[in-house]
C-alpha cells in the first residue's frame, strides 16, 4: 500500500489544487503534527492519500512522510492560478505527469529531515517561473538529495576565493556540482595561507537565490 504512493500519486494535482494553498496557509510549522493527526491535510490530493497509510498514528515513516509532504507544498502556495495552470499544461499527457510527480515523491521520502522538501518545493516554484528548465528541477532537485543540509546553508555565505576552515565543506559541494575548483593559489610566506581556490557554479547560483531564501 505505501508504494502505491508513488505507482498512483497525486502530486501534481496537489500543486494545482486550490485547496492545498487554502489549507496550508492557515497551519504553521509548529502545527503539522496536531495538523496530520486532527486530518486538517485530508484536502490536499497527495496528502490525503498518504495519511490513509497512517495507522492510528502509529506509523512514524508515513507521519514524517506527510510532514514532508507538506513542507514541500508550502511554497508551491504562493503560485497564482495562472502559474498553476502553466505547470499543469507543461506536461505531454498524463504518463508523463505521473512519471514527474513520481520522481519528485521518491526524493522527498528521502529526505532525512524536512528542510530538503521545502527546499524543492522553492526551487519547483523558480521552475514554473521561469528561472531555468524542468531538466535542470530535476537536476538540482537530485544533487540536493545527495548533499547534507547544513553544507547547503553554507552556499547562502559563500565568497568566491580560498575557504580557510570550510574546506571539508567546499570539497562535498564540488563533488555535487554546487561549487567547482577555479584554480589553486600557491599563497605567500605565510604556512597555511595557499589553496584551492572555489567559485560557485550556475546550480549553486540558482540554489541560493531560489533555493534557500524563504
Amino acid at each position: 500500500m505505501y508504494m502505491s504512493l508513488f505507482s498512483s500519486n497525486k502530486l501534481v494535482s496537489s500543486i494545482a489544487s486550490d485547496s492545498t494553498a487554502d489549507v496550508l496557509a492557515l497551519i504553521a510549522d509548529t502545527s503539522l503534527d496536531a495538523a496530520i493527526e486532527s486530518g486538517a491535510l485530508h484536502g490536499i490530493p497527495v496528502i490525503g492519500m498518504a495519511t490513509g497509510l497512517i495507522k492510528a498514528g502509529r506509523d512514524i515513516r508515513e507521519a514524517f512522510l506527510v510532514k514532508k509532504l507538506a513542507r514541500f507544498l508550502r511554497p508551491t502556495c504562493a503560485l497564482s492560478d495562472g502559474e498553476r495552470k502553466k505547470f499543469v499544461a507543461q506536461f505531454e499527457n498524463a504518463a508523463t505527469k505521473e512519471e514527474f510527480g513520481a520522481a519528485l515523491l521518491i526524493l522527498i521520502d528521502r529526505s532525512e529531515d524536512i528542510e530538503k522538501p521545502a527546499i524543492l518545493g522553492r526551487l519547483l516554484v523558480a521552475n514554473v517561473r521561469g528561472a531555468f528548465g524542468r531538466n535542470e528541477l530535476m537536476r538540482m532537485s537530485k544533487m540536493v538529495d545527495r548533499s547534507f543540509f547544513e553544507d547547503l546553508v553554507f552556499l547562502k555565505t559563500f565568497i568566491t576565493g580560498l575557504q580557510p576552515g570550510n574546506e571539508i565543506i567546499a570539497q562535498s559541494l564540488t563533488a555535487i556540482g554546487f561549487l567547482y575548483q577555479a584554480g589553486f593559489d600557491g599563497g605567500d610566506a605565510t604556512e597555511g595561507s595557499g589553496g584551492i581556490w572555489y567559485e560557485i557554479s550556475q546550480y549553486g547560483q540558482w540554489l541560493a537565490k531560489y533555493g534557500l531564501t524563504d
